[in-house]
């Protein structure tokens, strides 16, 4: 099961908006949430001298089939989020919805839960163990009680869409691969569950410009071809500028700014207090303009930004 290849440069722009990410497929789906996350925070350390309050009162509903993006600096809550989304972690407060059922109400199933929810830490490829590419892919859906012929089917499906030859590396050692190779067998792992929403935090860390392009196309495949619901967590605006159909800002432990990406972009003043910076392209619009030229500075994209100058001054 191997979608094609979506090309950057193919997928529409967004309407009224800088960008160039996909826009998610047409549907009905106005008010329809899969996640709601309900004042939430979370303590580690509770009642001892390193209490630390990683999270406090977020709330926040991630959308069906769309592509969430998570951004702020370096201990601002982020990875303790996206951990609450599937159940790593409990809430010291508040709640957490999937799919209509509080996943930490008596009679919940976690198991159920996590396989809606999948989750790909960064530097997935740390996490491989098994013996062979094909028994590491296979153990979250045999964990899930899936007959084997599902497992086999579901393995090479995962395996294949990630442009990964099943039958040249399924014996293989999955520390035998390249780095780019083993984070890719570490994603199918997770994809071969059959998430609903799949949580990606820092997917692009490590790789190469080529590497980031091929899995940001992956992403939008995913999304628009098999309906899964993205979330990302990024230090990397430049990336989640083109991908994203909204981003959420956290600043120690709560959520600062949430929007579409020219709405949160356009709160320069706020990104900055957050230790972040315009995308690149922005700042380039906005220099222009700040030097005369009659030009729109909510520009985000490397082609958008183009396309705006040519069209004024062609």
């Amino acid at each position: 099961m191997k979608i094609p290849d979506i090309s950057v440069d193919n997928v529409p722009a967004r309407k009224g908006t800088g960008g160039s990410a996909a826009e998610a497929p047409e549907r009905d789906m106005a008010g329809v949430f899969i996640i709601e996350i309900e004042e939430l925070s979370h303590v580690y350390m509770r009642d001892t001298p390193f209490e630390t309050k990683a999270i406090n009162g977020v709330s926040l509903k991630i959308r069906n089939n769309e592509i969430l993006s998570v951004v702020g600096p370096t201990g601002c809550g982020k990875s303790t989020l996206i951990q609450h989304l599937n159940g790593i972690l409990k809430p010291s407060s508040g709640k957490v919805i999937v799919d209509g059922c509080d996943i930490w109400e008596r009679g919940a199933d976690l198991r159920k839960i996590r396989q809606k929810v999948g989750l790909v830490f960064q530097y997935p490829e740390h996490q491989l163990f098994e013996e062979t590419v094909f028994d590491d892919v296979a153990f979250g859906p045999r964990n899930l009680g899936m007959a084997e012929g599902e497992v086999q089917e579901s393995v090479k499906a995962s395996l294949l869409f990630l442009d990964l030859p099943f039958d040249r590396i399924k014996e293989r050692s999955p520390f035998s691969l390249s780095g780019g190779e083993m984070r890719r067998v570490a994603l199918a792992g997770v994809l071969a569950m059959k998430p609903r929403v799949l949580v990606l935090d820092e997917p692009t860390a490590g790789l190469d410009p080529m590497g980031r392009r091929k899995l940001q196309n992956k992403i939008r495949e995913l999304q628009k071809e098999q309906g899964t619901t993205i979330v990302l967590v990024s230090h990397a605006v430049e990336e989640i500028a083109e991908i994203s159909d909204r981003i959420v800002v956290m600043k120690e432990g709560g959520i600062l700014l949430e929007g579409e990406p020219g709405e949160v972009f356009s709160r320069h003043e706020e990104l900055k207090s957050a230790n972040l910076l315009l995308p690149q392209y922005t700042q380039l619009m906005r220099l222009l303009k700040e030097k005369g030229m009659d030009v729109r500075d909510d520009i985000y994209t490397l082609n958008a930004a183009k396309d705006e100058i040519l069209s004024r001054y062609p």
